[in-house]
């Protein structure tokens, strides 16, 4: 049995401790030479997890954005971008969504049981891999053993903050990166 990767828990913050707007819309707390940390640690690292509330609000298309950092990877054998993982509830993704259609990436999608067969097999024919795991929420402790089943050692998560609480409260990170903007 491969052990479950090592989790990287990245998140942005201003100095009173919000990492979003009132209104959730992904607001921009990242300098530029912070993004550029934020690269390097998604080129180091096997694949990058995201929750519902980021996958279906702010749409991210989680890829390495340093042409260097690329070609360093495919160096070393590994893809052009690590695997994007989201964790959500109900997986309604549009199939013109930035998450699924930008970037070579292997995508992985933990849900439950409240996404329909339908967009199930939507997802399936588009070569994702989609793991039902739970009934009202995602079984995280599941999610992170399939990943190291399939191989990853190093996850980087970029929350948001339900997925960053649950896995605090599960006490399932290895370490925090925080930066914080005054």
């Amino acid at each position: 049995m491969n052990p479950r990767p090592y989790v990287i828990l990245n998140v942005a913050m201003t100095a009173d401790g919000k990492t979003d707007t009132l209104a959730r819309r992904g607001a921009i707390i990242s300098s530029e030479l912070d993004m550029g940390r934020v690269d390097r640690l998604r080129a180091a690292s096997d694949a990058v997890m995201i929750g519902g509330n980021t996958l279906l609000g702010d749409d991210p298309r989680l890829l390495v954005r340093s042409p260097e950092l690329c070609k360093e990877r495919l160096e070393h054998g590994l893809s052009e971008n690590p695997i994007k993982v989201a964790v959500v509830t109900r997986a309604d993704l549009a199939s013109d969504s930035r998450f699924l259609n930008y970037g070579p990436a292997r995508i992985i999608i933990f849900t439950t049981n409240q996404t329909s067969e339908r967009q199930i097999d939507a997802l399936r024919k588009r070569d994702v891999q989609v793991y039902v795991f739970g009934e009202k929420r995602v079984d995280l402790v599941a999610a992170l053993d399939e990943l190291g089943k399939v191989g990853v050692k190093k996850l980087l998560v970029e929350g948001g903050g339900t997925l960053n609480e649950e896995l605090l409260k599960q006490d399932l990170v290895d370490e925090i990166n925080v930066y914080m903007r005054r």
